[in-house]
């Protein structure tokens, strides 16, 4: 069986269906989650997200975990560690990051490196994730930043991978970043 991922990019904002998200933006990620399933015969979903993000947000179950659910119920899973387990892994939080930086007296660039070689301590994580969930093709959906970064990891792990989006945005975000 071949182990085929696709990796849509996108901001967390939609995932989570997040306050400022207009519904017309919720409802547009939707059908591109279904356009994208229908045309590469997903048979299951993973994301970077977990149940603590969530409910740090004020949110019970994300966009793509409730689409898999109306969508076939098709297999699903949050791939990100727990918060709690983060921290035994020893992976710093963003505010702690940014306080140690000010307090540090780092540059934006120099925190900003920080932060994301935190982030890099996840993707293995979610590799695992997607091996234990173990049904392909697999759709994954991450911040856009880590698509090209896990897109290695899983190549270097012997999966085929293929980018369903790099960066997705609704049409009304992008007509205002045009203008």
């Amino acid at each position: 069986m071949d182990r085929v991922v696709y990796i849509l990019g996108t901001c967390h904002a939609y995932q989570r269906n997040d306050d400022k998200c207009e519904p017309s933006a919720i409802e547009e990620f939707r059908q591109y989650l279904k356009f994208v399933c229908q045309l590469h015969g997903i048979k299951a979903i993973g994301e970077e997200m977990s149940i603590s993000a969530l409910e740090e947000n004020n949110r019970t179950q994300s966009v793509p975990a409730k689409f898999a659910q109306d969508f076939d119920n098709l297999p699903h899973k949050y791939c990100d560690p727990e918060r709690n387990i983060q921290e035994l892994m020893g992976i710093s939080p963003p505010h702690v990051i940014k306080y140690l930086a000010n307090r540090n007296k780092c540059s934006k660039e120099e925190t900003q490196k920080q932060e994301w070689n935190e982030n890099l301590k996840r993707e293995p994580c979610w590799l695992c994730q997607i091996q234990d969930l173990n049904i392909f093709p697999l759709l994954f959906i991450c911040g856009s930043d880590h698509v090209e970064s896990f897109s290695k990891l899983l190549s270097a792990a012997s999966f085929i991978v293929h980018i369903a989006h790099n960066k997705w945005e609704d049409e009304a975000t992008k007509k205002i970043k045009l203008e």
